[in-house]
């Protein structure tokens, strides 16, 4: 099967770490660790400035380096964060313009080439993180959730598991790691490589729907796309498979109407619940019903340019639900930005288009093949994609440079024989 995409020229000379990025990562990764499921950022808290100062200083502190991932792609970025930033200062917003500009810097920073991990580091992060989430689960009650099916709350879904406080961090935290070590094909998966053993483990009995269905779409389309060659095709297939899993997610109540009663779908996607009316189950999976109302608000905002920070419950008038959502819209990244910012968030989604193609140009089938499983994240779980989140460092350094941001490690012995240029992975030792 197809292996990871094409390496540049200098890919096996010795990897250099960027420790920059390193220790923004831990440091970030830190900071999630240390804040509940429930918790929400106060703007004004010290905690708040703790989450944005980080990605703030790392960016910044190489001047250069971010002005040299100004072009291309990016410039997508800074249009939409410029013209947000100053329509919202003409009107007093500045709450939104703040917003629309970290957001802007982040990703620019995102696309900066030095910006990039080394395979054997990222393992041993996660390794560290869920040593610690495990002695942080056995010294104290602040983790709810158990490390073993069966020893978490019944309130919380008696077969759950993480090593994090908040089980969606743990779910696609593990996800990366299956991702980043499966990218060689599946027929040369180790599976006595007891990290991936544990992040498989952790990403099923979170029991997270959205990580269940983003892994099965990675498979799938990873597994099609070993099958094209041409990048047209490759780009094409992508965007087909983004749109309809998308779709089908949309859609997807009356199905779950039909077979809620078989146990493994009452497990997976209901929350362990059955006899369900088809409207409750539409309340559970009440992302389809957000991306619409999202729409609504950047069709009807002042001059189609959205309503900058704004409380998602003061604007919509008929919820299906019976109590204020408040921070729940936060979920679905990219409707949020045509919602906040109206058509200048439609920057923001070309620019994720201009990634696919690039990476489709490239041949890289292993990025192409994230691409669903990022677009479908972004629109469940968009929270995880604020520029101050670990998780969005991750994935979007994935879309934007695919097989490129995480380095394979080439032991020294085999270095000196690889050659200096195309598919590095597929000369390593079967």
């Amino acid at each position: 099967m197809y292996s990871a995409s094409n390496a540049p020229a200098n890919q096996h000379a010795a990897l250099r770490r960027d420790w920059v990025t390193i220790i923004y990562f831990i440091f970030a990764l830190g900071m999630a660790m240390s804040v509940s499921q429930e918790y929400t950022d106060e703007p004004s808290s010290i905690r708040y400035y703790l989450f944005v100062a980080p990605v703030v200083i790392a960016a910044l502190c190489r001047p250069l380096l971010l002005m040299s991932a100004v072009g291309g792609k990016s410039l997508l970025i800074v249009i939409m964060a410029f013209v947000s930033s100053a329509y919202f200062l003409l009107i007093g917003d500045i709450s939104a313009a703040m917003q629309v500009t970290l957001l802007g810097l982040g990703t620019i920073w995102f696309c900066v080439d030095k910006v990039c991990f080394i395979e054997r580091d990222l393992t041993r992060i996660y390794v560290a993180a869920a040593v610690v989430g495990a002695i942080v689960w056995m010294l104290t009650d602040f983790n709810r959730w158990g490390l073993i099916p069966g020893t978490t709350d019944a309130a919380y879904g008696i077969w759950r598991v993480s090593f994090f406080s908040n089980i969606a961090f743990t779910a696609f935290f593990s996800l990366f790691l299956i991702l980043i070590l499966t990218r060689q094909g599946f027929r040369q998966i180790n599976w006595r490589n007891p990290i991936l053993l544990l992040a498989i483990y952790f990403t099923i009995f979170s029991f997270v729907r959205t990580a269940l269905v983003c892994l099965v779409l990675y498979v799938v389309s990873f597994w099609l796309l070993s099958k094209l060659k041409r990048p047209g095709e490759i780009f094409l297939f992508t965007l087909s498979v983004t749109i309809a899993a998308n779709l089908l997610i949309a859609f997807s109540a009356p199905i779950f109407d039909l077979f809620q009663n078989l146990p493994v779908i009452s497990r997976l996607f209901l929350r362990g619940e059955t006899q369900l009316t088809e409207f409750e189950i539409y309340q559970q999976l009440y992302r389809p019903w957000l991306w619409g109302e999202h729409l609504k608000l950047a069709w009807a905002s002042p001059n189609f340019m959205g309503w900058g920070n704004f409380r998602f419950s003061e604007l919509v008038q008929n919820s299906i639900f019976d109590y204020r959502l408040e921070t729940g819209d936060s979920v679905s990244l990219l409707t949020r930005l045509l919602a906040s910012y109206g058509v200048m968030g439609l920057f923001y989604w070309v620019f994720l288009l201009v990634c696919l193609r690039d990476l489709a140009a490239r041949g890289d089938r292993w990025g192409c093949a994230i691409f669903p499983v990022v677009i479908t994240a972004m629109l469940q779980w968009g929270s995880m994609f604020h520029v101050t989140d670990p998780m969005a460092l991750l994935y979007t350094g994935l879309v934007v440079k695919g097989a490129a941001f995480v380095r394979m490690d080439v032991p020294n012995r085999l270095r000196k024989r690889l050659p200096t240029g195309g598919h590095h992975a597929s000369v390593l030792p079967r």
